[in-house]
């Protein structure tokens, strides 16, 4: 009797959870504080922000041997100390793991539900860019130009930039002569304030990137893009939840990395002119994504 109660308790008991996390005031709330992993991922959080010495992984692996000839390098000692420790996470298991995932060779059930969570949320991007295709479009972060390729091919201008040059080489070689354009580099230079007018861009994509700053060099980065002038900015980012916050999270390799959503959307329409026209969100089992699509007001 007793054990048949309990069975049957647990269903109402992730009702009521869900239903306390999708009220707005409740949302301010992160379950996952109360719970026993919570100081797991603060403790990677420290690590993340520096807090605590990060010894490097695979420090004999050199994937940064050969620099693509086109670099825009980063210009002042904070952004060089931001694109080393980027570098240096994606030079380990990090740079592993994203390989597996955008050539569609996962390994193990957690990388198989990003896997098709990616690609549900690039076929909604791709959907939403097919109504009203941009001139020339930046792909932030593109990684090895997977997002990058599948926009080419739906007619788009595109350019992609990421400052690990292992990745931009693969990205090359994948897109073949005609493809998109690739540069090796700090994404803040090609969208500096200065540039010249007619080379500017009218989208910024960035997908699962801001996963990679800490939440001030988030929030300075959205401004520095609103700064260049863009006009539209398609953002995608892993968000917590219900799913993803809990025991999902304590179990996936990257789950430290996940986005508080309302913390950066409230961050986005208080320093910046952007302003969500309209949201998708994603998730298959432990994979949770919020995308938007924001545009500049006036």
């Amino acid at each position: 009797m007793f054990s048949v109660l309990i069975f049957n308790s647990v269903p109402i008991l992730y009702l009521v959870v869900e239903a306390w996390r999708r009220v707005p005031v409740c949302q301010e709330i992160s379950l996952g504080r109360y719970a026993p992993w919570y100081h797991a991922t603060q403790v990677a959080s420290r690590y993340r922000n520096g807090d605590i010495p990060v010894r490097r992984r695979n420090a004999r692996e050199n994937v940064l041997a050969r620099e693509p000839p086109v670099v825009v390098e980063s210009s002042t000692e904070v952004d060089q100390e931001l694109t080393e420790r980027i570098r240096s996470y994606y030079e380990g298991e990090g740079g592993r793991r994203w390989r597996r995932i955008e050539q569609d060779r996962p390994r193990g059930y957690l990388e198989q539900n990003t896997v098709i969570g990616r690609r549900r949320l690039h076929d909604q991007l791709l959907s939403w860019l097919a109504e009203e295709p941009p001139c020339r479009i930046l792909d932030a972060g593109c990684g090895l130009g997977t997002l990058a390729c599948e926009m080419h091919e739906a007619g788009i201008s595109v350019t992609g930039v990421d400052l690990v040059p292992a990745f931009i080489d693969e990205a090359r070689r994948k897109a073949g002569p005609g493809g998109p354009t690739f540069l090796v580099g700090d994404l803040r230079r090609l969208l500096a304030v200065d540039a010249d007018p007619a080379a500017r861009f009218d989208a910024v994509v960035l997908t699962e990137v801001l996963e990679d700053y800490d939440s001030g060099e988030r929030h300075e980065l959205l401004r520095e893009i609103a700064q260049s002038g863009t006009k539209r900015l398609y953002l995608a980012f892993r968000s917590t939840g219900f799913g993803s916050a809990g025991l999902w999270q304590h179990l996936a390799v990257d789950a430290e990395r996940d986005i508080s959503e309302i913390e950066l959307l409230r961050g986005i329409h208080l320093a910046t002119p952007f302003r969500q026209r309209r949201q998708a969100k994603i998730q298959v089992r432990n994979y949770r994504a919020h995308l938007s699509d924001l545009r500049r007001d006036g």
